[in-house]
């Protein structure tokens, strides 16, 4: 019975990561990514299309 709870308590934890992971997710709007930072990361550096910033959020365009 403990593996029963144990696959239980894993298939819960799945749902409840994935449920969060979804309500995370933003729908891409090409006029917001527009005026996105550009970011191009490699496995031994990342390009950054500008270094300032002003006050507030920022958006990222990340290519990998």
């Amino acid at each position: 019975m403990s593996a029963r709870r144990s696959t239980a308590a894993t298939l819960l934890t799945l749902a409840v990561a994935t449920a969060a992971l979804a309500g995370c997710s933003q729908k891409k709007d090409d006029k917001a990514s527009s005026d996105a930072v550009k970011v191009n990361a490699t496995d031994t550096a990342c390009e950054v299309s500008k270094t300032s910033f002003p006050a507030g959020h920022v958006v990222l365009d990340i290519t990998n």
